[in-house]
């Protein structure tokens, strides 16, 4: 007889924006119908640790227990940020995409939202 085709599911690369983490992202892909059940999913978290999300968050802060994280600092801030030190987070930013698409990859879906789109 025929032989049936194993579906194989899309590995998506998935990275949050400023002052977030990888469970809005998940919740975000969730709203797109992209979901663990049908893709196979990696989120990363930024490189640089914050106290508190971004503004728009805020009110997850009750519902999301988790570090909040960004790629970069704030884009308002990059004309006060020495641009060795910007330079640095965006390639420590960038390796660590780097060794997760080594580790994982490759991948078919790269989704970044906000700063995560800068990064991808």
């Amino acid at each position: 007889m025929f032989d049936k085709e194993i579906p194989v599911q899309q590995k998506v690369l998935a990275l949050h924006g400023m002052g977030s983490n990888k469970l809005v992202t998940e919740l975000q892909l969730q709203n797109l119908g992209i979901v663990n059940e049908n893709y196979s999913i990696t989120y990363i978290n930024g490189v640089i640790s914050v106290d508190t999300p971004e503004v728009s968050l805020s009110e997850l802060t009750n519902i999301i227990n988790e570090e909040w994280y960004s790629w970069l600092p704030p884009k308002a801030q990059w004309h006060e940020v020495n641009s060795e030190i910007l330079l640095k987070n965006i390639c420590e930013a960038i390796i660590k995409v780097l060794v997760v698409i080594e580790k994982y990859g490759p991948f078919d879906i790269g989704y970044g939202f906000s700063q995560g789109g800068y990064i991808i």
